[in-house]
């Protein structure tokens, strides 16, 4: 019965039950020795014995689960014992089925193979410690049976107080992780799905500052493009706060172009006719805002080739462009490990892997970087989750977009 973490806190009632009938059969014992007329000596030995033996029991239900060393619960549970049957033996304490709760303690602290052992024994020796005290067999059985019975009322409470804080423990884990996981949906589809067209936005007042100067109807059409993009981005804001985010690939094919060109990028669009699910749709506008996003910020890239076609049962996107520094030019065999937190493309995985499908990223030599999502055509798993929105983390990202030249 392991697995509570150290600090837990073991509900309260369980530990009431086991000090009250504790205490109970002390008393039980105290009222036989007063009639019996049992010496000074003994009843004093009774009531100094009696707290320790309440304190450990008390030890053993709220820590015993969590006591590290086995040599530690070794210690408890003989001081325990030592203690229930010495002042019998030695003073003539009288406490019948006193032993029961070392038994118990015993059996749920130690568990397994030697908890059973010691608990067996522990009930063993109550036979010839009551026959040595001077009952008769009969009583001395009795003892022995309700010393059995006892022990393992008292394991069982403990091994249930402990089972009640491992659950209270986990529904506050996974309140907790509800609420972290929520938070870093909501984080992610703000990166993937707003900041993008805010971006998008900025570039375009940018652009139209710069036209103001000559050419005002060139300027009035980018700041119409602006408040477009604003009013799409105020649509995605409110669609995420309803949990429902629809993306048309079309629609964002046409947002990569008409940005990619007012910034002096030379954009090709070829895409072969398919019908998506809902969910691939997703996936796909997702990853082609999130590449146009990354193409606009951290590249210089004056050309751009945005594919979509159908390939052994896939729809593939592939968003290339000519941006790659020298520096980082690489054979195109060799696959850029992108991790899911931190990065805006990383985020794209966790997104086609929800389908089925794939995102890599490649360096061509020549200085292009590709970006392909694969995914199949239609959804056959009914459990499939909505690839958008899923949680994820967004990494820090450049706010400085400076201006192309057209």
């Amino acid at each position: 019965m392991r697995g509570l973490r150290r600090g837990a806190l073991v509900p309260w009632w369980p530990v009431l039950i086991v000090v009250l009938l504790q205490c109970g059969l002390a008393l039980a014992g105290l009222s036989a020795m007063l009639g019996t007329g049992a010496t000074a000596t003994a009843v004093v030995a009774w009531a100094v014995l009696l707290p320790p033996l309440v304190v450990l029991q008390v030890h053993h239900t709220l820590h015993g689960a969590v006591l590290a060393r086995r040599r530690r619960r070794w210690a408890g549970v003989v001081a325990q014992a030592a203690l229930t049957y010495l002042p019998v033996l030695v003073w003539g304490v009288e406490w019948p089925a006193m032993a029961g709760f070392a038994a118990g303690s015993a059996q749920a602290v130690l568990n397994g193979p030697a908890g059973n052992v010691s608990f067996a024994v522990i009930v063993a020796v109550a036979w010839p410690v009551a026959v040595g005290s001077g009952l008769p067999q009969y009583q001395a059985a009795t003892v022995t049976a309700v010393t059995a019975a006892v022990g393992l009322g008292v394991a069982a409470l403990m091994r249930m107080a402990w089972r009640l804080c491992r659950l209270d423990h986990a529904r506050d884990t996974a309140v907790r992780d509800a609420a972290h996981q929520e938070r870093l949906r909501i984080a992610r589809d703000l990166h993937d799905l707003v900041a993008s067209r805010l971006t998008m936005a900025a570039l375009r007042g940018e652009l139209a500052e710069r036209y103001l100067t000559g050419q005002d109807e060139r300027a009035r059409a980018e700041l119409r493009t602006a408040v477009e993009l604003a009013r799409d981005a105020l649509t995605d804001v409110r669609s995420l706060a309803h949990g429902i985010q629809t993306l048309s690939l079309s629609g964002e094919l046409n947002v990569a172009r008409a940005t990619l060109r007012a910034v002096g990028v030379d954009v090709t669009i070829r895409r072969e006719p398919c019908r998506l699910a809902a969910e691939v749709e997703n996936v796909l506008a997702a990853a082609l805002r999130e590449a146009v996003t990354n193409l606009l910020r951290h590249s210089t890239a004056g050309r751009c080739r945005i594919t979509v076609r159908r390939r052994n049962g896939q729809v593939v996107l592939c968003v290339a462009n000519d941006g790659v520094p020298e520096e980082l030019r690489v054979p195109a065999r060799e696959r850029w490990e992108l991790p899911r937190e931190r990065r805006g493309l990383g985020n794209l995985s966790g997104r086609a892997s929800a389908v089925g499908g794939s995102c890599t990223t490649a360096v061509t030599p020549d200085g292009w970087f590709l970006l392909t999502v694969a995914c199949p055509v239609l959804r056959t798993d009914p459990q499939l989750r909505a690839a958008s929105p899923r949680p994820g983390l967004s990494g820090p990202r450049r706010d400085d977009c400076a201006p192309r030249a057209s």
